[in-house]
């Protein structure tokens, strides 16, 4: 009797039991018999795990009956062509759909190593701690579980010094007191997120957290930031949920530590010279802005030179002054030169390493507007705004920006 190997295969999820018999007692015949694309039906729809383990499905009730399969289980590959059965199906299908969910509250996504700190004065624009570039997600996201469904609960931030005591810092976040889901204790190192019905469903939950620096005081002095090593500090994620009697307990199980994290502000740079034009004969005030850490060898490894192009000369920026993170000196004079004007240029160096460079314009004329306005006892800066012909308009410009950068500075 001849049998199509593919209706056999077919019988295998057919519920007609009569096929049976047949299919135990011709599969001998078909061991050896080579199979071309046999019919496999298609598991890998979107049935959910609901739809899985449904036993009131009649293919799987009758296959799970059925007595006289038994042999045709241990049987998956003919010639060494797969043919996956309905229990092997089910099973791939159940633990793929049980994979996509989290079994453990962990992080996902952690903050960077090092940050940048805000103080109060720059929280003009929201600042939140970031995980690094090219991570799957822009800020910290731990996993939510399926067994938090139907329950109230919320995650608890605490920021902590590397002594897993109270950080002296702030956390923040701009929907405190606007939303629901979130929400400030009284705790200022604190943030609570409510988990929503969405955030379950997804399988995760992401949080801004604005990390504040707080000022020097009574508190937060010298030597307590450097004791504690406050410029050091990590975030624990804590989850408590209701109880019957509508009080929150805390959750053991689901209490997570991020990495240390670090303040970083940067390598020492100067952002800025300015001004860059002035007098042949007489001193001009030079501002360097700078950026970074202020390196505590300034004094003796930081160094100004000046370079006279067209002439062999050069000098040393003379009585360098700080104040806070900037810089001044007295531009140095340069010696008899029959000349208008004199290109010159600005050396920076830090441990005999240029560091930056700008280009300076001596202007002849401007020894002339000086001597006239110093006669008449206005100020210097004034006499600076008053340029003759023989000044470019560039120089103008650079007088006006003189002029806002000092009032800049005047309202820090």
């Amino acid at each position: 009797m001849d049998h199509n190997p593919s209706e056999l295969i077919q019988a295998l999820l057919n519920t007609d039991h009569s096929l049976d018999k047949m299919i135990y007692t011709y599969l001998p015949d078909i061991a050896n018999t080579q199979l071309s694309s046999p019919p496999v039906p298609n598991f890998n729809n979107n049935n959910n795990y609901n739809d899985i383990e449904d036993t009131n499905d009649p293919i799987m009730s009758n296959y799970q009956q059925s007595t006289t399969l038994g042999p045709i289980r241990s049987i998956s590959a003919f010639n060494g062509i797969q043919v996956p059965n309905r229990e092997q199906v089910t099973y791939q299908q159940i633990n793929q759909v049980d994979g996509t969910k989290p079994v453990k509250f962990q992080l996902i996504c952690q903050q960077t190593a090092s940050f940048r700190p805000r103080t109060e004065k720059e929280r003009v624009t929201a600042h939140y701690l970031r995980c690094p570039k090219g991570a799957k997600h822009e800020y910290l996201t731990t996993t939510i579980l399926q067994t938090w469904r139907g329950q109230n609960s919320y995650i608890e931030v605490s920021l902590l010094d590397i002594y897993n005591n109270p950080h002296l810092y702030r956390i923040e976040n701009r929907e405190c007191n606007k939303s629901s889901a979130v929400f400030k204790p009284k705790e200022s190192n604190k943030l609570c997120f409510h988990v929503t019905d969405d955030d379950v469903a997804k399988g995760f939950k992401s949080y801004l957290i604005e990390f504040v620096k707080c000022k020097q005081d009574e508190q937060i002095t010298k030597e307590v930031i450097k004791d504690r090593q406050l410029n050091k500090s990590k975030l624990r994620f804590t989850r408590y949920y209701q109880t019957t009697d509508g009080s929150y307990e805390r959750d053991e199980s689901s209490v997570i530590d991020t990495i240390v994290m670090t303040e970083e502000y940067g390598k020492f740079r100067v952002e800025d010279i300015f001004p860059l034009d002035g007098p042949m004969q007489s001193k001009r005030k030079i501002c360097i802005e700078t950026k970074g850490p202020l390196p505590n060898d300034f004094k003796t490894n930081l160094v100004v030179n000046i370079i006279g192009n067209d002439i062999n000369w050069s000098r040393k920026g003379e009585e360098i002054k700080k104040n806070g993170n900037n810089f001044s000196f007295d531009m140095p004079v340069l010696p008899n030169v029959h000349m208008n004007r004199l290109d010159a240029k600005i050396n920076i160096e830090y441990k005999q390493n240029l560091i930056y460079q700008a280009n300076y314009l001596y202007i002849s004329s401007l020894d002339r507007e000086l001597s006239v306005k110093t006669s008449s006892g206005l100020d210097e800066c004034v006499a600076l705004n008053i340029l003759s012909s023989d000044a470019s308009p560039t120089s103008s410009i650079m007088v006006s920006n003189l002029d806002n950068r000092g009032q800049k500075r005047k309202r820090r």
